[in-house]
């Protein structure tokens, strides 16, 4: 029974392994010369991104606020990106659950790898792309988050009283 085990545990560790990888195709000098500059310039869209997040857990207006005070590589028209951005930065297929037999292989992304080698302090980032309400008007209450290590994204909720707080990865339009 204890060597069924290993070999589940050695299995699930291989494919987390395996799996790990297939979130972004950055190579290390790529992710070292984008800390080193401070910035990362997506090539399949143009959108350069900041080379990290702000570093902490924040509500959503300080976040946006962060985006855009931001002074970097000279430009000052730095913005929180919206939820389809966040999404670019990984290959989403890498989340899908697998099916063998009887179980399901879940894909998670433990190191927040990410396009560029940006580097991310939390899982989850906010955006600034907001959902619909019921009436189909975008909500001003909430807001979507991508959350990095399980691929999904969630609606936040930003109020004084019972505001989410989470991470800003800024962007800019570079065309």
């Amino acid at each position: 029974m204890k060597w069924r085990a290993s070999v589940f545990l050695f299995s699930l560790l291989n494919v987390a392994l395996i799996s790990e990888a297939q979130f972004s195709n950055t190579v290390p000098s790529v992710a070292q010369e984008t800390q080193a500059r401070g910035y990362w310039t997506d090539p399949s869209n143009g959108l350069t991104w900041a080379a990290r997040d702000n570093g902490k857990r924040v509500r959503w207006h300080k976040a946006a606020t962060y985006c855009r005070k931001l002074r970097l590589a000279g430009y000052s028209d730095w913005r929180l990106a919206t939820i389809d951005e966040l999404e670019s930065l990984v290959n989403l297929r890498s989340y899908v659950t697998e099916h063998v037999g009887s179980s399901d292989i879940l894909h998670w992304n433990p190191d927040l790898q990410v396009s560029g080698g940006l580097l991310l302090t939390s899982d989850r980032q906010w955006s600034s792309s907001p959902p619909s309400d019921v009436d189909g008007r975008p909500s001003k209450a909430h807001f979507w988050s991508f959350d990095f290590r399980t691929g999904r994204r969630w609606k936040g909720f930003e109020d004084i009283a019972e505001g989410d707080t989470m991470c800003a990865l800024c962007v800019r339009d570079s065309k």
